[in-house]
């Protein structure tokens, strides 16, 4: 990555923002997606990424998810939409989704749910998405090639609805959803759950 965008252990591409830290060895075991050391230990392309500082994670989304799913208050709700709205008002929309297209390590599933983001079609499916275990997230190499990347962005551009083309747009729909923004947000910005 550069030092605009990050990569999270949910396998999406982000802006580099304060509410993400680089995944160290002695945070695996607590709060990531590869919360099994053995996993660490023998993928060397995560033990790669991981020894390089190229992935990041976020205590502060991973608190707020688990505190709003004991809670369910609406003060914690809006914190989890506070998250959202400041990291992703920190990327153009269109760029948002271009850098999944061009992604090595986001899943076939986050392709999909972009593409279902873009079209609406993610109100109607979140609920598949809350179920996913979260280890499918990321992808050590999901084997992009230029074709393919060519494919992703084609998908892309043919799903995006004009009324939903924007964050301001997207994020309002969802927040007056609270299922389906929780399945956004846990999906996006959470490491385990």
């Amino acid at each position: 990555m550069n030092n605009l965008h990050i990569l999270t252990t949910s396998g999406f591409i982000i802006p580099n923002n304060n509410y993400y830290t680089v995944l160290t060895k002695d945070k695996i075991a607590d709060t990531s997606i590869f919360n099994r050391t053995v996993l660490y230990s023998v993928n060397s392309g995560i033990n790669k990424l991981i020894d390089t500082n190229q992935i990041y994670h976020s205590e502060v989304a991973n608190k707020a998810y688990k505190k709003f799913e004991g809670s369910g208050s609406f003060e914690d709700f809006i914190f989890m939409v506070d998250i959202a709205t400041d990291i992703l008002s920190k990327i153009d929309y269109d760029e948002f989704f271009k850098l999944q297209a061009n992604n090595p390590h986001i899943s076939a599933f986050g392709i999909k749910m972009c593409e279902e983001l873009l079209n609406g079609m993610f109100f109607k499916t979140y609920r598949q998405y809350a179920i996913f275990p979260f280890n499918l997230r990321f992808s050590i190499n999901n084997g992009l090639t230029s074709e393919r990347i060519e494919e992703n962005l084609k998908i892309m551009r043919n799903s995006k609805k004009r009324s939903l083309a924007t964050w301001q747009n997207l994020l309002s729909k969802l927040a007056n959803d609270r299922s389906a923004f929780c399945t956004f947000f846990k999906y996006i910005f959470v490491d385990s759950y």
